[in-house]
């Protein structure tokens, strides 16, 4: 099982033909997952002197980030017939961990960072698509993650 996460997104007006809707949302993401920081890489013995042969690389996946953390995204959407504006910020922020690192090649000790782009599409009243792609700003990140969400209203 991976970092289970809960969003809560609230209406702030009532907006109509002439008049934008603008949304509050907030999603708190936990770190029940296996973290990076857990999975055993093969530095355990290989990357640190004359004859380093380690890549850094895990031996097992991570099924978490590592971080508790929280996004909070103002929306924006305008109708404007027969199209919708939307416009959205976000901004997620991971809470500091004083107690983990990785080791890589000659025992260096690195951060994780990655790119997140996407977009949506409305596929019913009630449902919609949502896929984002990632890639990696840091060496020791996967180079490519897509994820797909497939949001209902009830």
């Amino acid at each position: 099982m991976g970092d289970i996460a809960a969003a809560a997104r609230y209406l702030l007006n009532n907006g109509g033909a002439d008049k934008p809707y603008y949304v509050a949302g907030l999603r708190f993401k936990s770190r029940t997952g296996c973290d990076p920081f857990q999975v055993i890489t093969d530095c355990t013995q290989r990357c640190v002197g004359e004859n380093a042969t380690g890549t850094g690389l895990p031996l097992d996946l991570p099924t978490g980030s590592g971080f508790y953390s929280l996004q909070p995204s103002p929306t924006w959407l305008f109708s404007s017939d027969p199209a919708v504006f939307i416009g959205s910020i976000s901004y997620l922020h991971s809470f500091k961990r004083t107690d983990v690192s990785r080791l890589v090649l000659d025992g260096v000790r690195e951060p994780l960072g990655t790119l997140l782009m996407g977009f949506s599409y409305r596929l019913s009243k009630d449902r919609g698509l949502n896929v984002s792609a990632g890639g990696a700003l840091t060496r020791d990140t996967p180079e490519v993650s897509i994820s797909l969400r497939l949001p209902m209203t009830f």
